[in-house]
């Protein structure tokens, strides 16, 4: 599933700042007011789907930038995403119908022009943790390419399980560009009483002015369809994720191959244990000593009981929580609904690790 959740957008307004500042006031009762400088206010509204609006003074007139949701005008949250062309040119009508009712102005929809957006993917999946491995390889593989000092991660901690697990991390890979992976479950069950079952994978794209108009050769809403914003960032940045991610399972392996090469029956298990952090799936593992092996099948098949017993024992002590089965067929997931690259994701021993773009 793929579309759009917030969004910021601005308009240029004659009316003075007091007077703005006054109606927006009367408009909204409970908005809380932060004057940042003589020349700049803002007030959070948190009302419906309107986050914030802020003015700002100008030399010939005044921006009005109003922060907001699209989900949340049809829905009471934004677990679902704004994916109707139809339904966000109308959300985009209300707001404007907002600035002329606080400004009495006849501004118009084609005024419009974003600040930022989010453009989210998503997927529903059975639980978040299992993908703590492709959550970890990606957040590599971007620190790894990218510069970023402020990037973080997330971990919540289970009292049941007594271990720690994963929620997700923000990552700028440049500037005008923020990710965010997530497990949308954990942020929507903490916020609010009415809870959701399963896991919800989420990536969202933080796009602000200067990368928009790169992408769309314009910043105005009403320019840019939600199908461009899936086809350009699918081409333009998730093409390019999609490639760093391959790159990292691919690095990840010959680092494997090379601790396992030559090894005995008795090193196997430590082996496997040092090197955790760079097994995304049991099947990679299989492939490599299945390839290396010198011996019978019948010590080739001893082998293989041997990792799953290792990966096993090892998952089930390791906090934070994770998987080291079927991550083959979630990284398939991952780089269909959460990337946008369609293709098909294999490991088996006769031709080893392989992605086909489809």
């Amino acid at each position: 599933m793929y579309g759009l959740d917030r969004a910021c957008v601005s308009i240029g307004v004659s009316m003075q700042m007091f007077d703005l500042s006054a109606y927006i006031t009367k408009y909204y009762p409970q908005a809380i007011s932060n004057a940042i400088s003589r020349k700049t206010t803002t007030f959070d509204i948190n009302h419906q789907n309107i986050n914030k609006i802020k003015i700002e003074e100008k030399r010939t007139h005044r921006v009005l930038r109003i922060d907001f949701s699209y989900p949340r005008k049809r829905y009471e949250n934004n677990i679902l995403l704004e994916d109707s062309e139809e339904s966000r040119k109308k959300t985009e009508e209300d707001i404007v119908e907002i600035v002329r009712k606080i400004t009495g102005e006849k501004v118009k929809t084609e005024q419009l022009a974003y600040d930022f957006l989010e453009f989210t993917t998503q997927e529903k999946i059975k639980s978040f943790y299992y993908y703590h491995n492709i959550v970890v390889f990606f957040y590599r593989a971007l620190s790894r390419n990218f510069y970023d000092l402020d990037k973080t991660q997330y971990y919540n901690y289970a009292k049941m399980d007594d271990k720690f697990y994963t929620t997700g991390f923000i990552f700028k890979p440049v500037k005008g560009w923020k990710i965010r992976l997530y497990g949308k479950n954990f942020e929507h069950n903490k916020y609010h009483e009415k809870k959701i079952r399963g896991g919800i994978i989420r990536l969202e794209h933080l796009l602000t002015r200067g990368v928009i108009k790169k992408l769309f050769k314009s910043h105005y809403a009403r320019d840019i369809t939600i199908e461009e914003m899936r086809r350009q960032i699918s081409e333009k940045l998730c093409k390019q994720l999609f490639h760093l991610m391959l790159h990292e399972v691919e690095r990840a392996s010959k680092k494997l191959e090379k601790a396992l090469k030559g090894f005995k029956s008795r090193e196997l298990e430590n082996i496997l244990r040092d090197y955790s952090e760079w097994i995304l799936d049991e099947s990679i593992v299989d492939d490599i000593v299945t390839k290396l092996n010198q011996k019978s099948y019948r010590q080739l098949q001893y082998y293989r009981v041997k990792i799953r017993n290792t990966l096993r024992n090892s998952q089930e002590r390791a906090s934070p929580k994770r998987d080291f089965f079927n991550n083959i067929e979630r990284l398939e997931i991952f780089f269909n609904e959460i990337l946008l690259q369609k293709c098909e994701v294999k490991c088996n021993n006769l031709k080893h690790f392989t992605c086909f773009l489809t």
